[in-house]
């Protein structure tokens, strides 16, 4: 037995169950592993809370507690080849969604079907019996600990229990968490804002753990090593864990096991979002809401991985190119990537001149936010005197600037803070009126301030927590 955080219903965090649980050893293509480090992502709250479904409930995924907890169950089964899905509609009307694989990779569970498993429609109904032939001795002996969620709702639903993991089989390993990384998704699904399958689970979305055993002719992993997961199978809420093999990545000793548990998730999310969902090249111009958050900040630092901004001195020029000489000191952004370096060959018509009186360190870090500002105020909206102007974040690098050239044009400039300090800075930077969003309506304000007509335009760099609320803010056009 080891132990795990378990989910056995749906809700916040308070239904997180600390328990024992069973999780078997490793079998052919499978390793154990021993948690080093978690992590925790918004997908681990999407499954306590229901939005994303988990398989069964409660869970840790693909550990033989499922089996424990679909014994002796008989009811009608939908059965859709297609996908090797089995789905369960228990006398509560609640559905509950197995692989079939899952189902028949389980030694001590055995069905029986009321037609042919040989399925010739798309979907056929069956009726299945679920019997649990495992001894509880055998159960007991493989007992861990673990967070588990029986009810959706807040932090008090966590539980710590004795949960059921068994030991890993072919393609398994078993691990013993060393860290788990913490995430929003895993407030997701113990609020129930996204769905589990079934409750109780465990959840948890990322670990660092030592592999401690096996499958049955498993090579590639060994016991002793110290391998990262993310995604699925849920779970990581947990002392160990079975995972497939397949599913971790080695942790290097030079790797810190609590960073690597907390960076699997995010930084598998950054990764799909800068070159499979969209793949950043140089020059692209990114845009990167809650830059300082943790998929945020690894964004931040993909996108400029090999550069986009800096200022230089010129210290060659090609041959008869007038207009830039040896000595002068420029600045550049955007194309061509590469400003991670002592030196750069750059085409000339892609640099500005710095004038003396402006600090390269200044002119290095306002290039990109510049062109960001000036293509808002002048090409996505063109700002003119006598417009309401409302910038929220006004007191961040490109809101500042915002502020800043809105007031040169003869706007009115409106701008939100979180504190005080920012509200300062705000103001200095040309905001006519600063809104404290976290002590007062800023949709309230606004409408005040502009005696109930709206702005003209809404430069949003917060995005959810404002999104929503500033359309009401909006100026809006008279019908023709």
């Amino acid at each position: 037995m080891v132990k795990a955080i378990r989910v056995h219903e749906l809700g916040g965090p308070e239904v997180l169950k600390w328990e024992d649980v069973e999780i078997g050893e490793p079998k052919e293509g499978e390793i154990r592993v021993r948690n080093k480090v978690i992590g925790l992502n918004f997908i681990d709250v999407y499954f306590r809370k229901g939005v994303y479904k988990a398989a069964v409930i409660p869970f840790t995924p693909v550990c033989i507690f499922h089996c424990k907890a679909i014994a002796s169950m008989v009811g009608l089964f939908e059965v859709n080849p297609t996908f090797r899905l089995l789905h369960f509609t228990c006398k509560d009307s609640r559905r509950l969604t197995l692989p079939l694989q899952y189902l028949s990779q389980r030694r001590n569970i055995r069905f029986s079907l009321s037609s042919s498993s040989t399925l010739k429609s798309s979907r056929e109904l069956v009726l299945v019996r679920a019997v649990n032939t495992e001894a509880t001795a055998t159960q007991a002996s493989k007992m861990v600990k673990a967070i588990r969620v029986h009810e959706l709702g807040g932090p008090e639903v966590l539980k710590w229990e004795d949960v059921e993991i068994g030991e890993p089989k072919e393609g398994e390993i078993r691990v013993r968490n060393k860290a788990i990384g913490l995430n929003f998704i895993d407030v997701y699904f113990r609020k129930g804002v996204y769905k589990v399958a079934v409750i109780p689970f465990t959840p948890g979305m990322e670990a660092v753990g030592e592999v401690i055993a096996v499958g049955p002719g498993l090579t590639g992993r060994k016991v002793g090593d110290i391998v990262a997961y993310a995604g699925q199978p849920m779970g990581s809420y947990a002392e160990e864990q079975i995972l497939p093999a397949d599913k971790v990545v080695p942790v290097p000793p030079s790797v810190d096991p609590i960073i690597a548990a907390s960076i699997m998730l995010k930084g598998m999310t950054a990764q799909f979002l800068v070159r499979r969902c969209f793949k950043v090249e140089p020059g692209h111009n990114v845009l990167v809401h809650a830059a300082a958050g943790g998929v945020g900040s690894l964004l931040c630092q993909w996108a400029n991985a090999l550069g986009e901004e800096a200022v230089g001195e010129v210290i060659a020029v090609g041959p008869g190119l007038t207009g830039r000489k040896v000595g002068d000191i420029v600045a550049y952004a955007g194309q061509p990537m590469g400003s991670y370096a002592e030196e750069q060959i750059l085409p000339a018509d892609r640099v500005v001149p710095v004038p003396p009186s402006v600090d390269p360190l200044i002119a290095a870090s306002i290039m990109l936010k510049g062109m960001t500002a000036q293509y808002l105020v002048r090409r996505c909206f063109k700002v003119e005197p006598g417009h309401n102007v409302l910038v929220h974040a006004a007191a961040g690098g490109v809101g500042s600037l915002l502020c800043q050239w809105a007031n040169a044009l003869g706007a009115t400039v409106i701008g939100t803070v979180s504190t005080k300090e920012k509200a300062a800075q705000a103001k200095e930077d040309g905001c006519h009126h600063v809104i404290l969003y976290k002590e007062e309506d800023f949709v309230a304000r606004v409408n005040e301030i502009t005696s109930g007509k709206g702005v003209d335009v809404v430069y949003d760099s917060v995005g959810k927590d404002t999104f929503q609320v500033t359309d009401a803010t909006l100026f809006t056009l008279p019908f023709a």
